[in-house]
């Protein structure tokens, strides 16, 4: 500390050392007041992340009991995905169906031999017309009519002008005129033909089409048979089988993330921030009887139900088994959840309604996710739970930060005194020397005036 400078020559003693010393003894009540406050930080820190996995469930959870899965849909399948693909637009009768692609849908196209101009011309395909320059060369007619933007486009193949139209079907043939052109080699349109079931031929002069199976575009690829499957309208299996899983994961994180906290336990004589900061909620009742709450709930039969489901068992989310392969036990005895995704989507097609009375879907009726939700609300809400632990280590946070800074105050408060104290004795000790040497100086001198 800047201030008074203590140089001990007086007293012979080394004061700012002696100084630094009781500072150093009257400052060791600041160590622990400083590891309740970071440990306090700590608390906050790990608490908040439990926190925002508990909303992350709570995510999931309220998914699970949306109405919106379970609005119908269809899909559409191709057996032979290189034959043709199908997208499903609107209400398709179920079932499967024969796709036989028998031909593509290709464009007109025309090869002339060229001729450069010997001054300005026009060529004109279809509607689209183009101004030529005097000597302009095949590479520069294929530019103008590419750049041209028109029904047609153009390239240099082998030296021949090949002309194509930018559509397909027999509808994309085009006239031509310009001196500079030879008709040599051409190709008409053509539309794609196909049937259904071996029925009548039917046309696109696309490749996309539209209306061969009502509510679903084809996507013709090659020449070929696929067969096409068009599901029973029902809630979207993969939506809900997500869903699901996603709630799962959300559980196993809170899971994970809150017995890492309460398991950690506390190094002792830790002489670190990192080893101080650990254990801060060993043990911790509070968050160990919310996960057994979880625990319950999950596994909890849903009473009052009709469908015939009545617990999150019927739907493939367990606790596994507590015996087996040494991970899936300590997950088991853990509390993490497991989910057979083939068991639940075989419940969803034998008995949809079922399922979604008990994911509590159904409008009136409370299912596992509002019953779910009754134990994560208390946890999760402003003010309560989690968030109100948050709050009151923030609290004694404040109040250990106002700590410190008096304690800080009051050591500066102590040195600075201590350093004035010594100074005083200092100066004082000189002053006695002073005053001595002269007294000394005075008798030696009546000492010599008398003999």
């Amino acid at each position: 500390m800047a201030g008074i400078a203590l140089t001990g020559l007086a007293s012979g003693l080394d004061t700012d050392s002696m100084v630094t010393q009781l500072v150093a003894a009257e400052s060791a009540g600041r160590a622990p007041i400083a590891l309740q406050q970071t440990q306090a930080q700590k608390r906050v820190s790990v608490l908040q992340g439990i926190q925002t996995k508990l909303n992350t469930l709570q995510s999931a959870n309220q998914a699970l009991q949306s109405v919106v899965n379970w609005i119908p849909t269809q899909t559409a399948t191709s057996s032979d995905s290189s034959v043709m693909t199908a997208t499903r637009t609107g209400a398709a009768g179920a079932g499967s169906y024969t796709v036989n692609v028998l031909s593509l849908a290709s464009s007109a196209q025309k090869s002339f031999d060229y001729t450069a101009p010997t001054s300005d011309s026009t060529m004109t395909f279809g509607s689209t017309s183009i101004n030529i320059s005097a000597g302009a060369s095949i590479d520069d007619a294929v530019n103008a009519i590419n750049q041209a933007g028109g029904s047609v486009v153009a390239v240099n193949a082998a030296g021949k002008l090949v002309v194509s139209s930018t559509t397909t079907g027999s509808a994309s043939t085009f006239n031509y005129s310009g001196d500079s052109l030879s008709l040599s080699s051409q190709r008409d349109g053509k539309d794609a033909t196909y049937n259904i079931d071996g029925g009548a031929t039917q046309s696109s002069p696309t490749n996309q089409v539209t209306g061969g199976i009502p509510g679903v575009d084809l996507t013709l690829s090659k020449v070929g048979s696929t067969g096409l499957t068009v599901s029973t309208p029902g809630p979207d299996a993969a939506s809900l089988t997500a869903k699901m899983k996603a709630f799962v994961d959300a559980y196993n994180d809170v899971v994970t993330t809150t017995r890492a906290a309460i398991t950690e336990q506390p190094v002792k004589n830790a002489t670190t921030t990192s080893d101080q900061q650990k254990g801060t909620l060993f043990g911790d009742s509070g968050l160990n009887t919310m996960l057994d709450q979880l625990r319950s709930s999950v596994g909890k039969q849903i009473s009052g139900l009709t469908g015939g489901l009545s617990s999150m068992s019927d739907l493939g989310i367990t606790t596994g088994a507590a015996s087996g392969s040494a991970t899936y036990s300590n997950d088991s005895v853990a509390g993490k959840l497991v989910f057979d995704s083939t068991k639940f989507q075989a419940a969803l097609t034998a008995n949809p309604q079922g399922v979604r009375e008990l994911l509590g879907a159904k409008t009136g009726t409370a299912g596992f996710s509002q019953s779910f939700n009754t134990v994560l609300t208390p946890q999760t809400t402003s003010g309560m739970g989690i968030d109100d632990r948050i709050t009151q280590q923030g609290v004694t946070i404040t109040r250990l930060t106002k700590s410190l800074s008096d304690f800080d105050a009051r050591i500066d408060a102590y040195q600075t005194t201590l350093r004035a104290q010594f100074a005083a004795m200092e100066a004082a000790l000189e002053s006695s020397k002073s005053m001595q040497a002269s007294l000394t100086s005075q008798l030696a001198s009546l000492s010599n005036s008398n003999s």
